[in-house]
């Protein structure tokens, strides 16, 4: 879980990420595809600021759905293309 995206504003992450990017919703992230053509994205709310994880793959997607962690999430998905512009390191 140490990759993350960023835009230009702390919070409404999953909102910038949509009307800047074209992110989707995703609803169910337990059925994504991660041998597509789409990341999945993690936007965790932590009070002050978001964060946008990028769950790579089936292991990441599930630290971040953590039952245990109640912090409201919002899923989505991204091009990878797009997800490699924004963080050349992630391993999408």
């Amino acid at each position: 879980m140490g990759y993350y995206v960023e835009v230009p504003e702390n919070l409404n992450k999953a909102e910038q990420l949509h009307r800047l990017y074209g992110a989707e919703l995703v609803l169910t992230p337990e059925n994504f595809d991660f041998d597509g053509d789409y990341a999945l994205i993690c936007v965790v709310e932590n009070g002050m600021f978001d964060a946008a994880g990028i769950a790579y793959d089936e292991t990441a997607r599930d630290e971040f759905n953590n039952p245990k962690d109640d912090r409201e999430k919002t899923w989505l998905k991204l091009p990878k293309s797009v997800v490699k512009k924004l963080n050349p390191r992630a391993p999408v």
